[in-house]
């Protein structure tokens, strides 16, 4: 049984055909990372003169369900959304809000009155919350906060007595 030995590429033809190879495998794996395909995502509000900076400590917390022998109770989470630092190169801010998206409605605050807006969720989930704010030209600016919301239940014995 002869060995066939098969054709090796001239030094010089792998030196080009390497980084060719990368270049493609590399380009193959960032495919549809960059630009707006058609169905993408788009900024409504790319051109808005408003620049949003919203402060906020937590995006997680806990409700607290105690039970015993009355009717169980609950206790809510609270968190804070300060738009203080919002401002608009194009007027004065009208008003701030926050969707909290656990089926209530949007809260709002006037921007001339308070910066502050706080939320008591009283239900777990996850919730993809929008923060927004509007200008004295009617222009908008929103982004979108991920919060999640656990659920502790606290059992309790009480008077037991039979």
């Amino acid at each position: 049984m002869s060995m066939r030995r098969l054709p090796i590429l001239p030094r010089a033809r792998r030196v080009i055909l390497t980084p060719l190879v990368l270049l493609i495998l590399t380009s193959a794996a960032f495919s549809g990372c960059f630009g707006d395909e058609e169905g993408g995502e788009v900024d409504p509000y790319a051109d808005s003169p408003i620049t949003l900076t919203v402060y906020y400590e937590i995006t997680a917390g806990h409700v607290m369900t105690e039970s015993g022998n009355g009717p169980p109770t609950t206790t809510g989470v609270e968190f804070s959304f300060d738009f203080a630092k919002t401002f608009s190169d194009d007027g004065s801010m009208v008003k701030f809000w926050f969707n909290p998206d656990d089926g209530s409605d949007p809260q709002e605050a006037d921007a001339a009155q308070e910066s502050v807006i706080t939320y008591t969720y009283m239900t777990h989930g996850l919730f993809i919350t929008e923060l927004g704010a509007e200008d004295a030209g009617g222009n908008m600016r929103t982004f979108d906060l991920t919060i999640r919301v656990d659920m502790h239940v606290k059992l309790s014995d009480g008077n037991c007595d039979s």
